[in-house]
């Protein structure tokens, strides 16, 4: 006992004394440097200290940087990884579970902009916050920064989410339309040719798998915009779902609208069907590269599109109900409509832009990019919204860019919408 620890010093390594004090070199004989080492700054900034085994820290650090430098004492570990302890207060533990959460989110953050091809210019970055004590980093350093409050549903039921908000250029839309000709040759191969929809206007694959649904969700890119719409997410819910055996969500229906009043097309996979593009106001915002569909009021379609998940029959039931609790109700009851379905609904539009261009005699509506198609999608999920359903509040700190998009969506006064062009 003596022999092993009569070699062990007490070392103090901070700012004053620097961490040349523990200089490996200067030692006799093996088997290296035997110190208990108590630290300052010099080890609050991340000191790696060759063959560490034990590790007590007791210091009442309040910023994310500084916690996360810390973690790199204990170098790599080569030979002894079992060997090593560390002693932390609860309270710190709980602080390492924090910043751990808020970094993973902030990786899948990155992630979601890598699948979807943005820039940092296009794409906000955020991270959450602490509820307590801990600051991201310095006040100094976050001047740019703002922070907000996001709350959160835990549930989809009886909800309807819809990609509004889309890329404004050429190359990101041609790649969102070669995942819409895959992911429909993917149900034609699997699910067989398309039926008619009871209502005009769409043809409808039934009984498709959670999972096909998932996997689209992953390879269409969605404007960060879409702050309802968070596909990753959305589409990890569908794969949790699948795991659980939720009847509920296991099978989808999905919708490809094929009657507007735009630009007639015809798709490789369906070379039978013509499809006529769903003509929407968009409006072009440069900062941010999206297109706004059909101003303020956010709708990819109309109210009724929800039908196509229904049969006839199943509608009217649906209506006649909505009738005798509202005789003077006369708004199509899309919610209604929600509560009936059997599965989740999947709708593909197509559309065809329409730009409101300045000219000498005052404005024109005008084709975007040339009757570019521009694919979006809309989820319609079965049940009723429940305004007790749990919910919970997570803070946030904006960079610059997410700033940026927070406030354009806010102050967006465009109000203007095209109507329904929905034909029955």
């Amino acid at each position: 006992m003596h022999d092993a620890i009569g070699p062990v010093k007490v070392q103090a390594v901070n700012q004053r004394t620097g961490a040349s004090v523990l200089d490996y070199g200067i030692v006799d004989r093996p088997p290296g440097v035997r110190v208990i080492a108590v630290g300052g700054n010099s080890l609050s900034r991340g000191l790696t200290l060759e063959g560490l085994s034990i590790s007590y820290f007791l210091r009442n650090a309040k910023a994310y940087d500084t916690l996360l430098q810390m973690g790199r004492w204990f170098g790599y570990r080569d030979g002894y990884a079992d060997l090593c302890r560390i002693w932390l207060t609860d309270e710190a533990d709980a602080w390492y579970r924090h910043i751990t959460e808020a970094t993973v989110e902030l990786k899948r953050d990155f992630a979601r902009m890598k699948r979807r091809k943005a820039t940092p210019r296009e794409f906000g970055l955020r991270v959450r916050t602490h509820p307590d004590t801990l600051l991201i980093t310095a006040r100094n350093k976050m001047a740019t920064g703002l922070d907000v409050v996001e709350q959160r549903d835990i549930s989809l039921m009886g909800r309807m989410v819809e990609s509004t908000r889309l890329y404004s250029d050429r190359r990101r839309n041609l790649e969102n339309k070669e995942v819409i000709d895959q992911f429909l040759s993917t149900l034609i191969n699997n699910q067989g040719s398309p039926s008619p929809s009871d209502f005009a206007g769409a043809v409808v694959w039934r009984k498709v798998p959670a999972q096909v649904i998932a996997d689209l969700l992953d390879n269409f890119a969605v404007h960060p915009l879409n702050f309802g719409f968070q596909s990753d997410s959305i589409s990890a819910f569908l794969r949790e779902s699948i795991d659980s055996g939720d009847p509920l969500i296991s099978n989808w229906s999905v919708a490809l609208l094929t009657g507007g009043k735009g630009e007639r097309v015809q798709l490789p996979e369906l070379p039978d069907l013509e499809i006529s593009l769903k003509e929407r106001k968009v409006k072009l915002n440069r900062e941010d590269g999206s297109l706004l569909v059909s101003g303020k009021s956010a709708r990819l379609g109309s109210a009724p599109d929800v039908r196509h998940g229904l049969s006839r029959a199943e509608v009217d039931s649906v209506l006649k109900t909505e009738k005798q609790l509202d005789p003077d109700q006369d708004k199509f009851p899309d919610d209604g409509c929600r509560a009936a379905m059997s599965q989740p609904l999947l709708i593909i539009y197509l559309l065809q832009g329409m730009e409101r261009v300045p000219t000498k005699e005052g404005f024109e509506k005008r084709p975007y990019r040339d009757a570019l198609i521009l694919p979006a999608l809309a989820l319609h999920f079965p049940g009723s919204p429940d305004p007790d359903a749990p919910k919970h509040l997570v803070r946030y700190r904006l960079g610059p860019v997410a700033r940026a998009m927070l406030i354009s969506s806010d102050s967006d006064d465009d109000a203007s919408d095209d109507g329904d062009d929905t034909d029955d």
